[in-house]
């Protein structure tokens, strides 16, 4: 299982066929993509680049960065112990 931690402002750099793309990719490879927005970020680009993986607004530190992280570890990790 592969993980994808992906940490941004939630500004986008990529048109919806690529968005399309990674995902695809993402799903062919089976796996995860936690994104975490950090600063003022755009929630709703955001989540439209997390599509069906999980989104994390840090935004008013709850979670902070550090938690989210942890936490995503915390997953990864028992993943692989099943």
């Amino acid at each position: 299982s592969h993980t994808v931690i992906l940490l941004t402002d939630g500004g986008s750099t990529v048109d919806e066929k690529q968005l399309a793309l990674i995902h695809q990719t993402l799903k062919s490879a089976s796996a995860n993509l936690f994104a975490i927005g950090i600063a003022q970020h755009d929630a709703a680009k955001l989540r439209q680049i997390a599509g069906k993986w999980r989104y994390i607004d840090t935004r008013k530190n709850d979670p902070t960065i550090e938690t989210a992280i942890a936490t995503i570890y915390q997953h990864v990790k028992s993943s692989f112990q099943e």
